[in-house]
Formats: structure tokens, sequence, C-alpha cells
């Protein structure tokens, strides 16, 4: 499951990473405005492992004290 969940992540990533390169080149050729993308990708990068760390810890607790009440 985990597997399967990281590489669906990792598509996601791929696809918003795509997005915004393509927006920031379109913006550049069309209307001659630079947009940067890097600081809302890393933004968006730190935003996305703080939920993965908060919900694979969340969850890890869930399991534990369902091991204790067994």
């Amino acid at each position: 499951m985990v597997g399967g969940l990281l590489d669906t992540h990792a598509f996601v990533w791929f696809l918003l990473a795509l997005v915004v390169w393509l927006g920031s080149i379109a913006l550049f050729i069309g209307a001659h405005l630079w947009f940067d993308p890097l600081l809302p990708l890393l933004s968006v990068a730190l935003t996305a492992l703080l939920v993965s760390q908060l919900t694979f810890v969340s969850e890890s607790a869930e399991r534990a004290r369902h091991r204790a009440l067994l």
C-alpha cells in the first residue's frame, strides 16, 4: 500500500512541476513576464512532506494504540 501511495505522490508531483514549468515558459513567451517557479514549488514540496509525515505519525500512533488493546 505504501509503495503505491508513494508512486501516486511522485506522479502527482511530476505533473504539478510540469504544469508550473510549462506555465512559466508560456508566460515568458506570451506575455514577456518571468515567473520564477522555485519558491512556489519548494513551498508545495515542504507542505506535502509535512502532511505526509503528520499522516504517518498519526497512523503509527493509532496502530500502536490498537496493538496495546489487543
